[in-house]
């Protein structure tokens, strides 16, 4: 059978089934839920349903706050740079333990290995990376050439 046959056999026994109906209980259901929301306070609904003084008031303070935020980041930030430095300070100063040889061995061996990571792989894994998502571009686009191919709907 042609598959232009075929489809027009499937619409047309589509066209001959009963519409589907509701059951009967969704009108009543959707009813009452819409009643409930209608006597929802002003708050408990979505903001642009809200009146105009409250999504106004409500806009304000969040401009409010984002400027405050923003005129107090600096010295929030100066103040908890400074507590940092005081406290690192004072541990640094009362640290009087030594690590054992086997550990400071593992951290120089650990600062090699960084060392080796931030000057040979790093920019290698960056670039495999980039190869590895062009790669997964080229095989899409292949792979969609095909299923159009194989489908039997490539244009002729």
């Amino acid at each position: 059978m042609d598959p232009v046959e075929l489809e027009r056999e499937i619409a047309a026994a589509l066209r001959r089934l009963p519409a589907p109906r509701a059951p009967g209980t969704l009108t009543p259901g959707v009813m009452a839920a819409v009643r409930l929301r209608g006597q929802a306070p002003w708050y408990r609904r979505p903001w642009f349903a809200w009146p105009a003084g409250g999504r106004l008031a409500a806009a304000a303070v969040a401009l409010l706050l984002i400027a405050a935020g923003i005129w107090w980041m600096p010295s929030a930030l100066q103040v908890t740079a400074r507590a940092a430095t005081s406290l690192a300070a004072s541990a640094v100063q009362h640290l009087t333990w030594q690590p054992p040889d086997s550990v400071r061995r593992v951290l120089e061996v650990a600062g090699a290995v960084q060392a080796v990571w931030r000057t040979l792989l790093g920019p290698l894994v960056l670039y495999a990376s980039a190869f590895a998502v062009v790669m997964g571009g080229v095989f899409a686009v292949c792979a969609a050439v095909l299923t159009r191919v194989t489908l039997g709907r490539a244009t002729a």
